[in-house]
């Protein structure tokens, strides 16, 4: 499980908030594999990817209207080592 919070303080021409303050929990999964390419004795590259999504998470505890969010992100990771 992972909890999700919306904070927003934007505000319409009149000084009235638009959005308000909420938080609601939904599941969430993540994989991720790499490998690493040797090319010395002392130094490598290394290359990493990681997946992560979540599931809806609903917010409505001061709307009128229901909204939802759910987050998915792709990550690719490139590195250099150095072993001593």
């Amino acid at each position: 499980m992972v909890s999700l919070a919306f904070d927003d303080d934007y505000r319409d021409r009149n000084g009235n908030q638009i959005f308000h303050d909420d938080s609601a929990s939904t599941y969430a999964l993540q994989a991720g594999g790499g490998l690493e390419f040797s090319i010395t004795p002392r130094f490598s590259l290394d290359l990493g990817y990681r997946y992560f999504k979540t599931g809806k998470a609903t917010f409505d505890d001061h709307w009128d209207i229901e909204n939802k969010l759910k987050i998915e992100s792709h990550n690719v990771a490139l590195g250099f080592r150095a072993k001593f």
